[in-house]
């Protein structure tokens, strides 16, 4: 049981990159449920911008190869990225002015010159510029781009033309491509270009491409309910507008994690007070889908922790000695935690009590999957290390996954999570491999620690470094195997799964959806229209 037994680990800059490969399940349900939307796209302007891009270099007769389209793409975005700094600079309003590719450089060389700007400077690695980076694969995604069979690069689609002819009211008024194509661009020009086009200046009422963003990206269509990708977004979107309008009534700070606890407890503990969260019935339905994103997030977090089993003990309320827990058949230590939140004889009829469990196990139950996340941090954050006590109470996490999800196994919901699973790890295809263990009264709890271990993580962490594995580069491995011994290689700290969720922030920002008030965000009386239509 004390296998694998770690060395002290080494001090390396650099650190594993996912080396159980978890990111994995998360992107491609994150592709579902935000659509079009990534940890980079953070500015809503950028999709108009890049789409009326796009549309303006197709009809350019100078452009016949892939290599014109590029140069001159990053040539107008160059224009594009200083005259936001241009805006920067005369309003003094930093926060609204975050996320602008290139603006590292692009504030270097304001700062450097004087009146004129010498244009021939890059600013970004991506030949494409923060479009090639960040905001190809959303703009396809979202609907505004597409590559046809006889087209060299992308051209906008109908609903692209819509937002182009939008984003050209603002535009043209600045006769932006010509200047482009300049050696030297004035600062007062750049002031006035931005003054019209700036990431900020979406915000306003007058912008004439924000109302259709708005609807692009809530999905307001008719036609686009038909889209089961474009619902989940739009109704993801929905759901961080009420989790925030019921928060700010408390004025307490939205957090990816509150959102998320928000979808799968219906409440937020915030500083040891539990707030309960309203969410309307109509979107219930994808409220489920973020809860089982949520699974998903704690099964990782787990399974990249290590914590004692004496913590364990403490955190579930079991009230005997690791050493006596060792010995439970798994089936007894499920029974045990079940019946700590007043759900008796769990293995008697597991998809009642699961239902139960996940009906009545709350923020404030003696043993949830809150708690149990909260001593695992503490525990990651302390100096002690005794690699005789590092047996897992995450598996008390992973545990109270099985025993909140497992009456959900066939429902269409959980299928979603089973067929984005593939051939990674997951909370369902860990629920289904307990299930099959408990079946073996003989199967302990020593036993099923130690098969997380050599089955979750390291067998899976030598499955992601060989896949990863070429004859060029060794890739970031979290550890390797010497002997009886594991030598850590990389520093891995666990952590929560990123939900894109700063990202939707800022966007429902820029159309003028939200207000920061610095600590909390509200929402503003537009938005409470747009809910209406739930």
């Amino acid at each position: 049981m004390l296998d694998p037994v770690w060395n002290k680990p080494i001090e390396e800059s650099d650190r594993a990159l996912d080396p159980l490969g978890m990111n994995r399940v998360t992107d491609r349900l994150l592709n579902d449920l935000l659509s079009g939307i990534t940890t980079l796209t953070r500015r809503a302007r950028y999709y108009s911008f890049y789409t009326w891009l796009i549309g303006k270099l197709s009809k350019d007769p100078s452009i016949n190869t892939v290599s014109d389209f590029k140069r001159n793409f990053y040539d107008a975005e160059r224009i594009f990225m200083l005259a936001c700094l241009a805006h920067e600079e005369k309003s003094g309003d930093h926060e609204n002015h975050k996320s602008i590719f290139g603006s590292d450089k692009g504030r270097r060389i304001w700062k450097e010159t004087g009146r004129n700007i010498d244009l021939n400077f890059r600013y970004f690695g991506n030949k494409l510029g923060g479009y090639g980076q960040a905001y190809q694969g959303s703009l396809t995604n979202i609907g505004l781009v597409e590559t046809t069979d006889d087209a060299l690069y992308e051209r906008p689609t109908d609903i692209g033309k819509l937002v182009s002819r939008e984003f050209d009211k603002l535009i043209n008024k600045t006769d932006f491509l010509n200047f482009s194509k300049k050696k030297s661009i004035k600062k007062g020009t750049l002031l006035k270009i931005g003054n019209n086009i700036c990431l900020c200046r979406l915000k306003d009422k007058d912008s004439s491409d924000r109302e259709i963003l708005k609807s692009i990206f809530f999905g307001l269509s008719p036609n686009f309910e038909k889209n089961p990708t474009i619902k989940l977004r739009k109704e993801s979107l929905f759901l961080i507008l009420f989790v925030i309008d019921n928060l700010s009534k408390y004025k307490i700070n939205i957090t990816d994690q509150y959102f998320l606890d928000s979808c799968y407890f219906n409440e937020v503990n915030d500083k040891n007070e539990i707030v309960d969260i309203s969410i309307p019935d109509s979107i219930n339905e994808t409220k489920i889908y973020w809860k089982i994103f949520r699974s998903n997030d704690y099964f990782s977090f787990s399974l990249e922790s290590d914590e004692s089993l004496i913590q364990f003990c403490k955190v579930s309320g079991i009230s005997v000695s690791y050493k006596e827990l060792l010995n439970m058949p798994l089936i007894d230590v499920i029974n045990f935690l079940s019946e700590i939140n007043g759900i008796k004889n769990f293995n008697q009829n597991p998809v009642q009590s699961s239902k139960l469990f996940d009906e009545n196990s709350k923020m404030n139950s003696i043993f949830n999957e809150h708690k149990v996340t909260n001593a695992i941090e503490l525990g990651l954050h302390s100096d002690k290390f005794n690699h005789y006590e590092v047996l897992g109470s995450w598996s008390a996490l992973m545990l109270a996954v099985y025993m909140r999800f497992y009456w959900m196994r066939k429902d269409k919901k959980w299928v979603w999570l089973i067929r984005h699973t593939y051939g990674d790890i997951s909370s369902a295809r860990i629920i289904e491999e307990i299930e099959i263990h408990i079946r073996n009264k003989s199967f302990s709890f020593e036993n099923f620690l130690d098969w997380l271990i050599k089955e979750y993580v390291i067998k899976r962490a030598n499955e992601v470094f060989l896949g990863k594995y070429s004859s060029e580069s060794r890739p970031k491995s979290f550890f390797h195997q010497e002997g009886k011994f594991y030598k850590q290689d990389r520093e891995y700290f666990a952590g929560y799964r990123n939900t894109r969720f700063n990202s939707v922030i800022t966007i429902l920002e820029d159309l003028g959806l939200v207000d920061s008030f610095g600590t909390y965000y509200k929402i503003k009386d537009n938005a409470k229209k747009l809910m209406g239509v739930l």
